[in-house]
């Protein structure tokens, strides 16, 4: 999900949407934490952070 081993984006507007879109996988991994804490049990599956590949560390 926007990991690659080597870099193939090159192009200043490819460069820009990849950082926008890690910076709203964060986004999204912060909010269903908050939900998270919240559900009994918790349901950490659609968590960009717990998705193999996923490009939040």
């Amino acid at each position: 999900m926007g990991e690659y081993e080597m870099n193939l984006v090159y192009d200043q507007e490819g460069v820009r949407l990849l950082k926008d879109f890690k910076q709203d996988l964060r986004a999204l991994s912060a909010t269903l934490k908050i939900k998270n804490r919240m559900r009994v049990p918790p349901y950490p599956f659609l968590d960009p952070c717990e998705i193999p590949n996923s490009m939040i560390p």
